[in-house]
């Protein structure tokens, strides 16, 4: 009888204490609501009301959009369209538009992607996404957080970068950059666009409008939507190991040899097809010759001229008989209109860069050993460490006639 008066009383101290703890678990908790339930209405000083991205009636429509090999990502699909409110266009290209978005639910500012399914096939889609993916361990490139459909438009969530693209840094410094800040974001580029090609991806769209920038002022390297993305089976391997063994033995080595950046026998990853932004492509690229991860770097060094001087190194000449397209030459020497001239370190590397013969442009070790980059900490710069050369405002040198329109993306 004591044993069980002895029991009994055990067990009405334990269900007391359950009983204490489920209710300080409701305080709490309340506290949690109310505390949400603020949020839910407080909105920065000055900034208007938003409206939904998606009215009530369509958003039955919505759903998540998964690649066809990709298994369900519970954080990738977290997020419900339905909770973000349109704040204001961001950009517009040939294929959709960038809108600034903001989550009711966190206040959190994000951008989304929205691309024209009348536009854009599920393949296209399927290729940036996946593209995207293979990229998410890198701090090159944007992050994706969801992607959504619905009978009208494909939907890519990224971070937003309040601080814009290259072309609008170099529009607010006076047309072009100081020679350092030029050196420092062109060491970049050369390290994002390695980084990309390693993982089997052409970007083909290398300009000013998609080179985003940090709050830190790293860049970040966006808009994956017409890059290439080489995709290999582990049952490829004993066929790749028998037909290309030097592509093999460079591949386990990884040094800066790797990827080959030209066509060749030995090189599996060449493609054909006019993509990009016609200033910025390689000749290779836009004759429908074959090419592989080189033409990314002959962009590069276009977007370095436009840094340094402010303009593209092209003139459009007249139009050949029987052609409706003018013909487009290379051309270094127009000083008369540059913000800053070439000095003779740049002149020297950009004609390399841009040379015709695409056997002809130096490789990735000879990029980083040029003086032009001669000092640049590349272990360190890799991590993204080290002090940023900050903006200096540039005087124009002569009055300039305004500059060619910014072009969209082709891809055929």
């Amino acid at each position: 009888m004591h044993a069980f008066a002895s029991l009994s009383e055990q067990c009405n101290r334990i269900r007391d204490h359950l009983n204490a703890r489920e209710r300080e678990w409701e305080r709490v908790h309340c506290i949690l609501r109310k505390k949400d339930a603020r949020r839910l209405h407080v909105r920065p000083s000055g900034q208007k009301s938003a409206t939904p991205l998606f009215r009530e009636q369509a958003s039955k429509t919505i759903k998540h959009l998964y690649l066809p090999e990709e298994r369900d990502d519970p954080l990738r699909h977290m997020r419900d369209p339905r909770h973000f409110s349109h704040l204001q266009k961001i950009g517009a290209g040939a294929f959709g538009s960038i809108c600034l978005v903001e989550n009711r639910i966190t206040g959190k500012k994000m951008a989304m992607k929205s691309l024209r399914r009348k536009d854009n096939t599920s393949e296209e889609i399927n290729l940036e996404i996946r593209a995207l993916l293979r990229a998410q361990e890198s701090g090159w490139f944007p992050k994706l957080l969801s992607t959504f459909m619905d009978p009208v438009n494909f939907y890519i969530l990224m971070p937003f970068y309040p601080l814009g693209d290259l072309y609008t840094v170099m529009t607010s410094s006076g047309g072009c950059l100081s020679r350092e800040l030029c050196r420092f974001y062109l060491a970049e580029l050369i390290l994002a666009l390695q980084c990309l090609h390693k993982i089997g991806i052409i970007h083909r769209d290398i300009k000013p409008d998609n080179i985003l920038f940090e709050e830190t002022g790293h860049l970040v390297v966006a808009d994956l939507g017409v890059a290439h993305v080489f995709i290999e089976d582990e049952e490829d391997a004993t066929f790749m190991a028998d037909e290309y063994p030097l592509w093999e033995e460079m591949k386990f080595i990884n040094d800066d040899g790797f990827p080959l950046l030209t066509p060749s026998i030995d090189n599996p990853h060449t493609i054909k097809g006019v993509a990009g932004t016609p200033f910025y492509a390689a000749p290779e690229v836009l004759e429908g010759r074959q090419y592989s991860y080189g033409v990314d770097y002959y962009s590069l060094a276009i977007v370095y001229h436009e840094m340094v001087t402010g303009y593209v190194p092209i003139q459009c000449g007249p139009c050949l008989p029987g052609q409706s397209e003018p013909t487009i030459t290379l051309d270094l020497g127009r000083k008369d209109v540059h913000f800053q001239p070439l000095s003779v370190s740049d002149y020297d590397f950009l004609s390399q860069m841009l040379d015709e013969d695409c056997y002809a442009r130096p490789s990735v070790k000879q990029m980083k050993n040029h003086p032009v980059l001669a000092g640049i900490d590349w272990d360190k710069l890799s991590r993204r460490e080290g002090p940023i050369p900050q903006p200096k405002v540039l005087r124009k040198r002569v009055p300039i006639s305004p500059g060619f329109e910014r072009c969209l993306t082709i891809r055929f």
